[in-house]
C-alpha cells in the first residue's frame, strides 16, 4: 500500500489585527504604581527617614527592684549626688511630704572603660553620670513604682555599651546599647 505524495497547500493569509494593548497596559500599571506610592507616602505607611529615626531614642525595656533610702540617710545621699542645691532642696521637700522616695542605683561600665557618659532621668530630673570600672552611685527620686531612662550621651567606646546596675537583688546586666539612638527604660520598684 502506497501513500499518495503529500501536496502542500497554501493557507490563506490571516489579517493581523493591530493591537495597542501593550502600551495601554504599561501606562495603567505606571499610574497604579505611582498612585499606590503616593498613598503610602501620604498615609505614613513607609518607614521614616533615617534622620527622623536617629532623633528619637529606641527604648529597650528592663526592670529593677531597688531599696529605699531612709529619711535619715537622704541628706547624706543628696549631698554626695551631682544635684545643685536648689534641686536638692526640692527633692528633700518632696521626700518629707511623702510624694517621692529616694533610692540609689549604682552603675558601672561592664567593659571597664572609663569615660562613657550617660544621662539618667527619673521623676523629670536628669543627671549626667560618667561611668567607669567601679560602681558610680546615682541617687534616684521616684514614686513607689516609676521609670528610669538611661540614655548614652557619648558614643560607645567599643561597638556596644554594657551597663551593670547594682539592684536590691544584686548586680544586674541592663540591655546593651549600640548607639546614641537607643535608651534603656528601666521600670523600677522601690521597697
Amino acid at each position: 500500500m502506497t501513500l499518495p505524495p503529500p501536496r502542500p497547500e497554501l493557507q490563506k493569509a490571516r489579517p493581523q489585527a493591530s493591537s495597542n494593548t501593550g502600551p495601554i497596559a504599561l501606562c495603567l500599571l505606571t499610574v497604579f504604581a505611582l498612585g499606590g506610592g503616593f498613598y503610602a507616602y501620604t498615609q505614613g505607611l513607609l518607614p521614616a527617614s533615617p534622620a527622623k529615626m536617629a532623633d528619637t531614642p529606641k527604648p529597650l525595656p528592663a526592670a529593677a527592684q531597688l531599696s529605699m533610702l531612709s529619711l535619715n540617710d537622704a541628706p547624706k545621699a543628696l549631698a554626695a549626688s551631682h544635684f545643685d542645691s536648689a534641686t536638692r532642696a526640692k527633692i528633700m521637700a518632696s521626700l518629707q511630704r511623702g510624694d517621692i522616695r529616694l533610692a540609689q542605683l549604682p552603675l558601672l561600665d561592664a567593659a571597664g572603660v572609663p569615660g562613657q557618659v550617660v544621662d539618667v532621668t527619673s521623676a523629670g530630673i536628669t543627671q549626667r553620670v560618667v561611668l567607669s570600672a567601679s560602681f558610680q552611685p546615682v541617687v534616684l527620686p521616684i514614686t513607689t513604682a516609676g521609670a528610669v531612662s538611661i540614655t548614652p550621651v557619648t558614643a560607645p567606646h567599643n561597638a556596644l555599651l554594657s551597663i551593670i546596675a547594682l539592684t536590691a537583688l544584686g548586680p544586674e546586666a541592663l540591655p546593651t546599647l549600640t548607639g546614641l539612638n537607643q535608651a534603656i527604660e528601666l521600670g523600677v520598684i522601690v521597697q
